[in-house]
């Protein structure tokens, strides 16, 4: 017999896809708290990865390249 889904009791809601943002999506994905909710609100598909920032300052790598996709499902754990 399936047990029901937990009631929610919380919504946590992280604005922008940023590297802490990421690292919060990972953690999520290993340890999901069974009765609240994440969403990730950032307005494009990738986010600036602050590690690649200096790289792209005197232009040595492409932009492109140094942004991170945002297509983290909450089953899935974040690539950081």
């Amino acid at each position: 017999m399936m047990q029901p889904a937990p009631e929610l009791t919380r919504d946590i809601v992280l604005v922008g896809g940023g590297h802490a943002h990421a690292l919060v999506l990972r953690k999520w994905g290993m340890a999901p708290l069974p009765t609240a909710r994440l969403t990730l609100i950032n307005p494009g598909p990738t986010a600036p990865y602050s590690g690649m920032l200096r790289a792209t300052s005197p232009a040595t790598i492409p932009a492109p390249r140094s942004r991170s996709t945002s297509s983290a499902s909450p089953a899935s754990p974040a690539r950081g």
